[in-house]
């Protein structure tokens, strides 16, 4: 759930960002500021995504070492071994997607401002 959540709010953020920078009102309004300043405003939303990031792969990191010892307590060792297994399996699937998405992101973000 918490992947969900924070996928959706890096994705809409970036949707109103890019939308923003590329239309005529922002390309106005962004050229009407000293440089100096909306960098530091980017700079500083980039500072915000990555802590959600953060949070989220937190969130996920507790959430699996509970899982694990909840199945622990109640199956044992062994299943204990596999669910924590499984859970990291999936949570390098994840961080793998994640990458493969921000790399694709940038991508489309530097074609689509020529």
């Amino acid at each position: 759930m918490a992947v969900g959540v924070l996928s959706g709010a890096v994705k809409v953020s970036g949707f109103f960002t890019r939308s923003l920078a590329n239309s005529k009102a922002g390309k106005k309004f962004f050229s009407l500021l000293p440089g100096e300043m909306v960098l530091a405003t980017l700079d500083g939303f980039s500072r915000i995504c990555d802590a959600v990031e953060v949070a989220g792969k937190n969130v996920m990191s507790t959430s699996g070492t509970v899982t694990t010892e909840f199945v622990s307590h109640r199956y044992g060792e062994e299943a204990a071994k596999a669910t924590s297994e499984g859970i990291h399996a999936v949570g390098h699937a994840f961080g793998t997607v994640w990458a493969i998405n921000d790399v694709i992101s940038l991508k489309d973000f530097f074609s689509s401002s020529d």
